[in-house]
């Protein structure tokens, strides 16, 4: 898997209409597993302040894993961030233009046929219903940035329409300080940084306010969700705190203490489902849980020692839908079976076959040993009637690759036409099969 290389950053500003400031974030980035590699400039983020501010805190979360990286290596949240700050604090001045809409399966059109079907009433909320009207029609909608750069940024913070679909990456080169988005720093006292324990290397557990504790996965999704969901809020009403706040947490959890004697799982009901047996049949498979009056499932656990075969790594694996609580409580009720589920390669559902070039391809939703049920393509030649092939089979099947190396239209000729049941079959449910009687 491929990392996100930042070569450079800078910020736009004008203001708009009704006299809000408003913040186009561009940066210049290639992926470090697409050869050769051409560093280009986009728009990642449009808006006014807290949503310019938002975007940046958002994108600095994966850094830690390394998702997100500069050309010399890892970078960490907290510098990646500041960076970008120093460029709100700078804007340069992006001119009034004319942003066009329209709807069409182009790779550069704001919306493609199926996501306008889904998204049509919502847009609806913030342009005017001619516009939608037009939109839907097949027309081009054009309109100018400084006059609706409200709706359009309200577009972009619902996710639907990309911010480098509003704003192309080029401004102008002189600055205005009025546009500055740069509030006095002033230190505070920080919230409690969250307790922490370590599981085994990688994992970890937080502890929620009810004194319970949760798998809450590796460091790096740890300080990455406390970014979006601490640090930012806590940023816009006390600027200049981000750095502290990371830093704290990431120390708390290179310093956390690992779990050790007796514990008790409690384990939801809604895991004991089709759905989710695939998650439950190996923890079932070592130690079946206890149901409880309350439809809880328990299962008593002795670390260090049940790391060892590998039911530490299973009840990790449960995330939200276990707590974990210090001591064995009482273990009163039934005890729950293995679940059956559904066995390897049971088919949910699987679209009609669809040619592209001088091939059929079709998608099946199966049943993976450990996945549970997931999305499959297979091709065969067009017109024949010969066993179908595994998408890996491909000729240029690149698993790191744009499309994977598979035909750029399967998804619009094979995945959207039957993304409902497709949606359906991922929940476990046998859907019913079109007709393929003709082929």
């Amino acid at each position: 898997m491929g990392s996100t290389i930042t070569c450079g950053k800078t910020v736009a500003a004008f203001r708009s209409a009704t006299g809000t400031v408003m913040y186009a974030l561009f940066e210049k980035t290639y992926e470090s597993n697409v050869h050769p590699h051409v560093p280009h400039w986009s728009c990642i983020g449009f808006g006014n302040a807290e949503q310019a501010v938002t975007t940046i805190f958002t994108q600095g979360s994966y850094c830690e894993g390394g998702m997100l990286r500069n050309g010399s290596g890892p970078i960490k949240p907290e510098n990646y961030i500041a960076a970008w700050l120093k460029e709100l604090a700078k804007p340069a001045t992006l001119q009034d233009r004319t942003v066009e809409l329209y709807v069409s399966n182009s790779f550069y059109s704001p919306w493609d046929v199926e996501k306008w079907k889904a998204c049509r009433e919502q847009v609806a909320a913030w342009l005017p219903a001619e516009m939608v009207e037009r939109l839907s029609d097949g027309q081009r909608v054009r309109l100018r940035l400084h006059e609706y750069a409200e709706p359009l940024s309200e577009l972009v913070k619902a996710r639907l329409i990309a911010p480098g679909r509003v704003v192309s990456s080029d401004w102008e080169s002189f600055q205005d300080a009025s546009l500055a988005y740069a509030p006095a720093a002033k230190k505070v006292a920080l919230p409690k940084v969250p307790r922490i324990m370590r599981a085994d290397r990688e994992e970890c557990l937080q502890q929620q306010a009810d004194g319970r504790w949760q798998p809450a996965g590796w460091q790096y999704s740890i300080i990455g969700k406390y970014i979006r969901e601490c640090v930012l809020p806590f940023e816009l009403q006390h600027p200049g705190n981000a750095k502290r706040m990371i830093t704290a947490l990431r120390e708390a959890i290179e310093a956390a203490a690992f779990v050790t004697g007796e514990w008790t799982a409690v384990i939801s009901a809604e895991v004991y489902t089709p759905r989710h047996d695939w998650l439950i049949k190996p923890v079932n498979a070592l130690r079946p849980a206890t149901e409880g009056e309350d439809g809880l499932y328990r299962l008593h656990l002795t670390l260090p020692a049940d790391i060892a075969d590998n039911l530490w790594a299973l009840i990790c694996r449960l995330g939200e839908h276990v707590t974990l609580e210090q001591g064995h409580q009482p273990l009163d009720g039934k005890t729950s079976a293995v679940q059956a589920g559904h066995a390897a390669g049971t088919v949910f559902f699987e679209t009609a076959p669809a040619v592209i070039g001088k091939h059929q391809w079709r998608c099946l939703v199966v049943q993976h040993d450990v996945y549970g049920p997931v999305t499959e393509y297979q091709f065969r030649p067009a017109g024949s009637s010969a066993g179908w092939s595994g998408y890996q089979e491909w000729p240029t099947w690149d698993g790191n690759g744009t499309h994977n190396g598979l035909p750029p239209s399967l998804g619009e000729k094979v995945y959207y036409p039957w993304q409902d049941q497709i949606k359906q079959a991922l929940e476990g449910r046998v859907v019913e099969p079109p007709q393929l009687s003709l082929f």
